[in-house]
């Protein structure tokens, strides 16, 4: 029998936006939620934030693996992460998937998160 990882279920957050404001740009509204099961994430790096503006402030930054099945744009996205992460985590950048036929198992796409607190 093969040996297969367990991931995680994560909530993507998708901004929407509705009206535009008196100067024409669009107004955000509750973001649409969309779950996604399976997910791996990878231990976590953080770090201090050491500027003069947030000398308090800490980062925390996790590499997350979606199953191939996922399908969707996450730039501009949250994901919001289960205990023992707890919390919502930007997304950077524009993650895209790897090419299926190079990626062994059921996980084909990298995406890199950030909480940054304080």
């Amino acid at each position: 029998m093969p040996f297969a990882l367990k991931g995680v279920q994560v909530a993507v957050l998708r901004p929407t936006f509705g009206e535009s404001d008196p100067f024409g740009a669009p107004v955000q509204g509750k973001p649409e939620r969309i779950d996604v099961g399976n997910v791996l994430v990878d231990s976590p790096s953080g770090e201090d934030l050491e500027s003069s503006v947030r000398q308090f402030g800490t980062a925390c930054d996790l590499k997350l693996h979606f199953p191939k099945g996922f399908r969707g744009d996450l730039r501009g996205c949250s994901v919001e992460i289960p205990a023992p992460w707890s919390g919502v985590y930007e997304v950077l950048g524009d993650p895209k998937p790897f090419d299926p036929s190079l990626t062994p198992g059921e996980h084909g796409m990298a995406v890199s998160v950030r909480r940054v607190s304080g």
